[in-house]
């Protein structure tokens, strides 16, 4: 099975590279998603993401995170509108539901998640006792609140993710979004063979939306080192033993496995490279987001990811002894080096922020 996934997401990502050479963004689109007040809402039973919506900065937030770094991006001025609302028993929001079936075949994960569900519980809020109508935009997990209550504020615009594209409804809304929502954000980021059958109400926006150098902000007192982060689905092992045979220190290799969310994105913010040239199993690239918003260059292999955009022809690497001489290239060339990270700003600023608000723009108009 993980061969065939290799062999999928390998012609999925040629594709992927082949569309980016076509594709066309204005340059002059505002950034639709800064001029919006956003919120973001979870149900108690969605375990990803934050656990504390009396958080007051995006650092308090992600404090709390039990996983991902999540659409930080959607709060530039730093103060973010985040809720956690009580269980619905509406059809459309128990999604949850058809998780747990997997969720239980592991019974130590299950069991964490449980924890993570009762504390949520206990400071989550009736979607009811909200006003929405004070928000250009809510965004929500899954359909945490029901037709039934956003159809009671016309003037606001609905948007849902979905935790990962393996869910059954996830094909469903690409063709239309589900009843009560305008807009069904996909995850995926950068042009890609679904955008050739997706309707416009579905917007490419990653799950870990963010604008260049969001993650910097987080730690002002944190200066790049000559180190390099490693994806944490690497043998760090190996690559600092092949390193050590190249004569590179192996010490500057390393990774945050197993941290905080926020001490991964520190991690990131001292690292100058972010470096995955050979996973063991294929790759969303939502990792690659938050790398290149803590402006670390990313040196991988494009043929492993599901959105590859964020890494240019010249930082392909698919063999370990190839991508460490190229790390040893970047740190021993400061001119290469400011190159090469102007290119990634550039490709994260075109495919990352204004791809998203195009389509937002285009999908408004439209409607």
């Amino acid at each position: 099975m993980l061969f065939h996934k290799k062999v999928a997401v390998n012609i999925w990502s040629r594709a992927c590279g082949l569309m980016e050479r076509f594709e066309n963004i204005p340059e002059d689109v505002p950034d639709i998603l800064a001029s919006r007040k956003i919120a973001l809402v979870k149900q108690a039973n969605y375990t990803d993401l934050y656990t504390n919506p009396e958080a007051s900065t995006v650092f308090e937030l992600l404090e709390s995170s039990t996983m991902r770094t999540g659409p930080t991006g959607f709060w530039p001025d730093g103060k973010p509108h985040f809720f956690i609302v009580h269980d619905q028993s509406d059809p459309e929001s128990r999604i949850w539901e058809w998780k747990l079936q997997f969720e239980r075949q592991n019974p130590a994960n299950y069991a964490s998640r449980e924890k993570v569900r009762v504390r949520q519980r206990r400071c989550a809020i009736a979607p009811e006792d909200i006003d929405w109508g004070q928000f250009d935009l809510v965004v929500t997990i899954e359909n945490a609140i029901p037709e039934r209550i956003t159809r009671q504020f016309p003037q606001t615009k609905w948007a849902t993710f979905l935790e990962h594209h393996r869910m059954p409804q996830y094909l469903a809304y690409l063709r239309q979004p589900p009843h009560g929502y305008d807009f069904f954000f996909t995850q995926r980021y950068g042009p890609n063979p679904q955008n050739l059958w997706q309707g416009k109400h579905a917007i490419d926006i990653s799950y870990g939306f963010k604008r260049a150098g969001d993650v910097m902000k987080l730690f002002p007192d944190v200066e790049k080192k000559p180190i390099v982060h490693v994806e944490d689905h690497q043998d760090l092992d190996l690559i600092r033993v092949k390193a050590a045979d190249l004569g590179m220190d192996p010490s500057i290799f390393h990774t945050a496995q197993g941290s905080s969310c926020l001490g991964y994105l520190r991690s990131l913010s001292e690292s100058m490279i972010y470096f995955a040239p050979n996973s063991y199993r294929p790759l969303g690239g939502l990792a690659n987001v938050d790398a290149a918003a803590a402006d670390c260059i990313l040196v991988g292999n494009r043929r492993n990811l599901w959105n590859p955009c964020l890494i240019p022809p010249t930082m392909q690497t698919a063999q370990l002894i190839g991508g460490l001489k190229l790390v040893n290239r970047i740190f021993r060339d400061a001119k290469l080096k400011q190159k090469l990270l102007n290119e990634q700003k550039r490709l994260f600023k075109s495919f990352v922020t204004t791809r998203c608000s195009s389509c937002l723009s285009t999908s408004l108009h439209a409607s």
